[in-house]
């Protein structure tokens, strides 16, 4: 005959008092006992197994069920395994930036517990740079990298051109103004070279 379940709602100290009258009326078993029912009330050689008391298996603590023959007094336990956490997928809860790890949460279904993994910092993401001051022929100019993700900028040096040399042809003096040798001037600045 399979057992029949009520749960009567007992607990603590009124458990052990049940268990300790079952303990005296009769052998406990780690599991169902084999044989027959042996009490003179018995309508059938068959225990009435009940569930006399049940704690409930947790994701980190176990369980118990204890079960009680009305007719006998015999009785019985059950360990009711640890159940384990049911893990989610995982929620962001702070998410990653450039610099810094973000924080995935993961949360068990059951009982609500949480565990947390780092998402590991992006590091930044530079554009091709753009020229925010030129250089000329005797001083660097300016480089500015932008990340795209978070604005941080970072700068090179764009190195000096140099002058560019363009040859000027002398002339000869006259009576009202000075002649000029050969020379070069720079074609971009316009400083004389020689």
């Amino acid at each position: 005959m399979k057992p029949r379940s009520r749960k009567w709602g007992i607990t603590g100290s009124l458990l052990a008092a049940i268990v300790l009258a079952a303990m005296l009326a009769g052998p406990a078993f780690a599991g169902p006992p084999g044989g027959g029912c042996t009490s003179p009330y018995a309508s059938n050689d068959y225990h009435e197994w009940v569930v006399i008391e049940e704690s409930f298996a947790t994701c980190t603590e176990p369980g118990l069920k204890v079960w009680l023959c009305e007719n006998c007094k015999e009785y019985y336990y059950e360990d009711v395994p640890a159940l384990g956490h049911a893990w989610d997928g995982g929620t962001v809860t702070q998410a990653a930036t450039c610099t810094a790890d973000g924080v995935l949460t993961y949360t068990c279904y059951n009982c609500g517990a949480a565990y947390t993994e780092a998402i590991p910092a992006t590091g930044h993401a530079w554009d091709g740079g753009t020229v925010t001051q030129a250089a000329t022929c005797t001083a660097d100019g300016v480089l500015t990298y932008t990340c795209y993700n978070c604005g941080a900028v970072y700068t090179e040096a764009v190195p000096a051109t140099g002058h560019s040399p363009a040859h000027v042809a002398g002339y000869a003096a006259t009576c009202t103004e000075a002649g000029l040798t050969d020379g070069s001037v720079c074609s971009v600045c316009g400083e004389v070279l020689t």
